[in-house]
């Protein structure tokens, strides 16, 4: 099975679904566009070998500090604080 987290999947969303180009993308993330185009690539490498390798798709919602309005995410072994808005 793959996961996807929901930061990976707003990064899909944005992009795939919204039209959005990477700088506003980012902007909205409120990440530099080479880590949104980190987080995108990642994302789209996973849902890629999902669907050749026929496996499913599970969604980890990462949880989200309400007060400050920021989780931590680590990715390609860095570590992200990205501001992200349900």
């Amino acid at each position: 099975k793959v996961e996807l987290t929901t930061i990976e999947l707003k990064a899909l969303e944005l992009k795939d679904i919204n039209n959005f180009n990477d700088k506003k993308c980012a902007s909205i993330m409120s990440i530099s566009v080479k880590e949104y185009n980190d987080i995108l690539n990642k994302a789209r490498e996973k849902v890629t070998k999902a669907l050749i390798d026929k496996d499913e798709i599970n969604i980890i919602d990462i949880s989200v500090n309400e007060q400050l309005n920021v989780v931590l995410y680590a990715n390609l072994d860095v570590l992200y604080v990205v501001k992200y808005m349900r």
